[in-house]
């Protein structure tokens, strides 16, 4: 299998993406999230991306793609949120629809388009042909004019055409909820509100999508098929990438480690907590999982750092438990000084508060054992970065010295804040009790520890990786 997508260089996952984009959606809800879709086909086109700008352009958006799903997908728990009246929380839907439809269509795009440019710029470069095979067309029935439509012209329209028909057929059942049915005009026993046919309109907008969705996993397969078929062209951009690209070792090590340290960056900020009515809806699994990736990456080169994903792994399945824990809690009781005058309040909240510190505990051993791999990562891979060149105008062991002692100072304080964070994540619930503040406090602490640690990392990455990735 990997023989054959290396063959593809990578465009077996670009399809494989595209293809996962075909599942309707229910507001915010994607029975296939597209998360998946886009991490595919931004890693298929990894390869190609080194050499072909345009496809470069197009990767980074599909990433930032990525971003915008991973936070689509947990924003349905704003729902039930969303009002404190239960019949206006419908309009939390539309919102979230349409914010998502709009921030999805800005990316997607123009990552479409640059896709398809950098596709036909290696065309045209690399002996491409079959790509631009042309099928003749009818403009309309009663016109006699006839048109050629390039196959890779047709795929990328249709690509296009079915995503943002995908969107408008998401939000059109959601719109049902702006009805002002209560307020305006005579209402009869026999009137229905717009929102009776929501069901309906659901059913309608998935089979609308899923027959275009047919046509248009025909378009993309065929030119995936194309391009993969075209020999000479294959064989071209294959030879440009093991000649020029793969022999570049320390390029890929530095591109692994910054992805590791972004995936990480993210693990920190999605470890605030955002509450709403008690709850804290940025659940710990979220960066729990961000985490387990970034130890994935980084343990190709510190093969302990992956001690930490089993204690992610208890951390997210403590945090889904405790997010329900919290739910049931404040939807019963508003406030933590409720365990002072009702047992049964007292029998919810301590337990729940004993899993919070396991959860707090959990977290600061996994992201104590990544950041101090990370510091080891540094310390390993200044020596072999960077020019090798010793003079008396430069020194580079001077240079990674003194790289090293800043880096080194800003992990252990960083460490010190990370500590100091989840030790007061842990007694949340605790002091939430004696001290409404609390939530104030805690928020400061996670704002200062989150701020500060992205900023070290992001230092490690300006000084050290991005140099490498630029020099080679």
């Amino acid at each position: 299998m990997k023989l054959k997508e290396n063959k593809k260089m990578g465009f077996g996952m670009v399809l494989a993406g595209f293809i996962l984009l075909f599942n309707p959606m229910i507001h915010v809800i994607d029975l296939i999230p597209d998360v998946i879709g886009f991490i595919l086909i931004a890693a298929g086109l990894r390869k190609t991306s080194f050499f072909v700008s345009r496809i470069d352009d197009a990767r980074r958006l599909f990433w930032k793609l990525v971003i915008i799903e991973a936070i689509k997908l947990p924003s349905f728990l704003l729902i039930p949120y969303g009002s404190v009246v239960p019949h206006q929380r419908g309009s939390t839907q539309v919102l979230l629809a349409f914010v998502f439809a709009i921030v999805e269509l800005i990316a997607f795009i123009p990552a479409v388009c640059y896709l398809f440019e950098g596709i036909a710029f290696a065309g045209t470069t690399y002996n491409g042909r079959r790509m631009y095979e042309s099928k003749i067309k009818k403009s309309l029935a009663f016109v006699a004019k006839e048109r050629k439509v390039e196959l890779i012209t047709s795929a990328k329209v249709t690509v296009i055409a079915f995503y943002v028909f995908r969107n408008v057929m998401t939000l059109i059942p959601e719109l049902t909820e702006l009805e002002m049915y209560e307020f305006v005009g005579n209402v009869s026993a026999l009137s229905r509100p717009l929102t009776y046919y929501k069901p309906v309109l659901y059913v309608l907008s998935f089979i609308a999508v899923i027959i275009f969705g047919i046509v248009y996993i025909n378009k993309i397969s065929k030119l995936i098929r194309s391009l993969t078929k075209d020999e000479p062209f294959m064989d071209a951009i294959r030879d440009k990438y093991e000649r020029d690209i793969m022999p570049k070792k320390t390029l890929f090590m530095s591109l692994d480690v910054k992805t590791a340290i972004i995936l990480f960056a993210f693990a920190v900020g999605t470890s605030f907590a955002f509450y709403i009515d008690g709850v804290n809806i940025l659940i710990g699994c979220i960066s729990a999982g961000l985490l387990i990736a970034a130890s994935v990456i980084l343990g190709k080169y510190v093969k302990w750092v992956k001690l930490s994903i089993p204690f992610s792994v208890i951390r997210a399945a403590l945090a889904i438990y405790n997010v329900f824990g919290e739910a049931r809690y404040f939807s019963e009781y508003r406030d933590a000084f409720a365990v002072e005058y009702f047992d049964k309040a007292y029998e919810m909240y301590y337990p729940l508060a004993a899993f919070k510190v396991a959860e707090a505990v959990f977290a600061l051993v996994s992201m104590m054992i990544f950041i101090f791999a990370l510091l080891r990562a540094v310390r390993e891979h200044l020596p072999i970065c960077g020019l090798q060149v010793e003079s008396v105008q430069y020194s580079k062991k001077s240079r990674d010295a003194e790289i090293y002692s800043l880096i080194k100072g800003k992990m252990i304080l960083s460490s010190v804040l990370t500590f100091v964070n989840f030790i007061v994540a842990a007694l949340y619930l605790y002091i939430l009790v004696y001290m409404e503040a609390m939530i104030v406090v805690s928020s400061l602490v996670a704002i200062v520890w989150a701020a500060y640690t992205i900023y070290s990392v992001i230092f490690i990455i300006a000084n050290l990786y991005d140099k490498e990735i630029e020099t080679a």
